[in-house]
Formats: structure tokens, C-alpha cells, sequence
């Protein structure tokens, strides 16, 4: 296309330098030849005068006609020759371009595509000979290719055949462990029932206090407890709440009360300057005062390793129990004067006293509830101590007393 292109513009310089020309001698004619018009006296007289100027002329042609004659110029300066050699240089270009973008691609082509249907030829007949050679060899070669065939059969149907033994003996074997899975669920359910049966019966045999105690604990998003046995009683004389790392600590008291419900109301009364978030009855059920994030007035004026004031950061636990009991005509009283049995009560020495003295028992309706909570509270705050109000002001109290075992909640449930 390039080609072409050069060549049609190579071809129009040359038709308009031809032009170019032969416009003088178009320019030279007469007027009279160019036009037909009538012509005035002005044009005649102009006429005369240039018919008068190309006589002049023709003269000085025919003078210098004769001066060429024998001045004559050699044959490769005239102006013909100029012409063709000017031709000539055009018309080179013209032909290279031609024949390099038009002449030969056309000529490479052709012999490409008789290349081409050349090599196919040969192709196919290469093609036709290794068919037949290949039909020589499938020929001579087919009766070993049967007899091997015949014999790959055999063989898969000795592969086929013990894999059927194979898989008849895994499903007999399957059959087996499931005949036997059966047996041995029959077995588990007999013994499953007569477990279900026991702990009916176990059930049936338990006090409430025993069920209770039992039951988990939770705790909603209001830091309130939730389950069987608890009750919340509202205590609107504690408002304010703890600091955002605390509570880091649990304290333990006995209230010395007679039942769970009077401490309760006791402590809910505006006029009591002491509360408690917990406490704990003696069959293990619990009444809540205040939630886990309001401050109590538990502990009062408290100090422990360098750390006073420890309502500021405890939960205060309480459990109905008198403490510290008389022995008085061979009955153990209270400083309210009720009166325990002898089961109820032991006889220990105060970690901050030296001589032994009488105690009331705590029940293990209210340990078991007492490690519910702790497990429970020390899941929820990061508790780094557990108590006893006799540690926060030694002396002045004595609670949760030796028959209380601090010692284990110490070492089981702090980290």
C-alpha cells in the first residue's frame, strides 16, 4: 500500500511538470487564435504593432537560427534530450518503487504459496506412507497384541475378583462392628436408664436446701445474681459506684444474726449505717442487697498491707451465723441467748486470740454457695484478694471466725 502510494504521487509530478511545460507555448498564441471577438480600431492598431514586433522577431529567430546552425549544440544538450533524461529520473524511482512494493511481493507471494502447496504435497504423502507402514506393523503385530490383551483381562479378572472377596469380607466385618455397636448401645441405654433411675432416686432423697445449693449461678448485665434461691433486695441508700479497676477484693463476715430475712431487712433500712452486697442463709439461699458494681458498708475502717478503707474496692459477703458462742449450763448460747446443739458447734483458737473458744458451724449448704460465688466473681473481676474481716481490722472483729475455712478459698480460687 506504501508502495502504491509513492508511485501515484510520483505520477502526479510528473503530470504537472508536463503541464508546466507546454502552458508557455499555450500563452504565445495570438489573440486571434484565443478569441473570436470583433476586434476595435485600438486592438487593430495593437495587432499592427505586435504583428510588426514578431516580424522584428521572426527575423532575430531566423538570425539566431542560423547563429545555432553554426553555434549547433551537441545532441545530449538539447532541450529534448534535457526532457527525456528528466523523464528518465522520474521514471527510475518510479519503476524501483513499483517493482520493490507492488511487483515483488506479488512474485514472493506466488512462490511462497507454490512453496507451500509443495510442502503440502510432500506432507500428505509422508503422511500416506507412515499410514500404511503403520497398518504393516498393526498387521504383523496382531496376534501378540490379542494375545496380550487376553492376557491384561485375565489378570483384571483376578484383580476384580479379589477385591469382591475384599470388599465381601469388609462388609462382613462391617456388619459385625455394627451388630455390635447395636449390642453395646442397648447395653449403654440399660445402663443409662438405671443411672436416670438413680439419680431419681438420689433426687427424690435431697432436701431443697441440698437441690439449691447445687444450681449454678449467673450474673446479668446489671451485675444482679440469677438462679433458684436467690432474691434481690433493692437497697436505694447505696448509690455510689466502684472505680473502673475495682472490685479486686472479697471480704467475708458473719452477721450474727438469728435468720436470713432479719439481717436483710436490717441492713436494707436507711437508719443502718452497714451493708453488704450478699448474704448467705444457713440452707443456702441468698439475698442480694446491692449489684456487684455499687459500693456496700461492709468493711469500715479497714487497713491490710498498706490499704485502708476497703469498702472502696471489696465485695462484701456475709453469712448468717452467730461466731463466737458461750458454754453455759451445758448449752451453747449466742449473745442473743438462742441456744445450739451441740453438732452445731467446735471448739477453736482465733488466729488473733490465744485461748480456744466455742464456734457455730457454718453448714455446707453455705460453703457450696460460698464457692459458687467466688468461682463466679472471680471469673467476672480480676480479684486479687480474699478475706476475712478480721484481716481488715484485727482486734476489733472477728468474722468469718476459724470455723470458717478462708485458708481454702484463698488457695483454690486466687490466681
Amino acid at each position: 500500500m506504501a508502495g502504491l502510494y509513492k508511485l501515484l504521487c510520483c505520477y502526479y509530478f510528473s503530470i504537472v511538470w508536463l503541464i508546466r511545460s507546454q502552458l508557455p507555448k499555450y500563452y504565445n498564441k495570438p489573440m486571434s487564435e484565443k478569441h473570436d471577438k470583433p476586434r476595435t480600431f485600438e486592438e487593430e492598431k495593437l495587432q499592427a504593432e505586435i504583428d510588426l514586433l514578431k516580424s522584428e522577431k521572426a527575423k532575430i529567430d531566423t538570425e539566431q537560427a542560423r547563429l545555432d546552425k553554426e553555434n549547433k549544440l551537441p545532441w545530449y544538450k538539447s532541450e529534448r534530450m534535457i526532457q527525456a533524461f528528466i523523464a528518465g529520473i522520474v521514471a527510475v524511482p518510479l519503476l524501483w518503487f513499483f517493482f520493490k512494493d507492488v511487483a515483488m511481493p506479488i512474485y514472493q507471494r506466488e512462490n511462497l504459496k507454490l512453496a507451500y502447496d509443495v510442502e503440502k504435497v510432500r506432507i500428505e504423502n509422508e503422511k500416506q506412507k507412515i499410514r500404511i507402514d503403520s497398518i504393516q506393523i498393526l498387521m504383523l503385530e496382531k496376534d501378540s497384541i490379542a494375545r496380550v490383551q487376553l492376557e491384561n483381562a485375565w489378570d483384571q479378572l483376578k484383580v476384580k475378583e479379589q477385591e469382591y472377596e475384599k470388599n465381601r469380607n469388609d462388609l462382613i466385618q462391617q456388619n459385625q462392628r455394627i451388630i455390635e455397636g447395636l449390642r453395646l448401645k442397648n447395653q449403654n441405654d440399660h445402663k443409662q436408664e438405671e443411672e436416670i433411675k438413680n439419680l431419681k432416686d438420689n433426687i427424690a432423697q435431697l432436701s431443697v436446701s441440698e437441690i439449691i445449693t447445687n444450681l449454678p449461678l449467673k450474673l446479668n448485665a446489671a451485675f444482679i445474681l440469677e438462679g433458684d434461691g436467690i432474691e434481690y433486695w433493692e437497697t436505694p441508700k447505696n448509690t455510689k459506684l466502684f472505680a473502673a479497676a475495682y472490685p479486686d477484693a472479697l471480704v467475708f463476715h458473719y452477721d450474727s444474726g438469728e435468720s436470713l430475712e432479719t439481717s436483710a431487712k436490717y441492713q436494707q433500712a436507711d437508719k443502718t449505717m452497714a451493708s453488704v452486697h450478699v448474704l448467705i442463709g444457713r440452707d443456702g439461699r441468698m439475698i442480694q442487697l446491692l449489684p456487684f458494681n455499687t459500693i456496700a458498708w461492709h468493711a469500715g475502717k479497714s487497713d491490710y498491707k498498706g490499704r485502708s478503707g476497703y469498702n472502696n474496692f471489696s465485695i462484701g459477703i456475709e453469712f448468717v451465723n452467730a461466731g463466737a458462742l458461750t458454754k453455759k449450763d451445758g448449752k451453747f448460747r449466742s449473745w442473743m441467748g438462742k441456744a445450739y446443739e451441740a453438732s452445731e458447734v467446735v471448739e477453736l483458737t482465733h488466729k488473733n486470740e490465744s485461748q480456744p473458744r466455742y464456734w457455730l458451724k457454718y453448714t455446707d449448704e453455705q460453703i457450696k454457695r460460698a464457692e459458687q460465688l467466688c468461682q463466679l466473681l472471680t471469673q467476672k473481676f480480676s480479684i486479687k484478694e480474699i478475706l476475712g474481716h478480721e484481716d481488715l481490722a484485727p482486734g476489733r472483729k472477728q468474722d468469718p471466725g476459724p470455723a470458717f475455712p478462708l485458708a481454702r478459698f484463698q488457695e483454690r480460687y486466687l490466681k
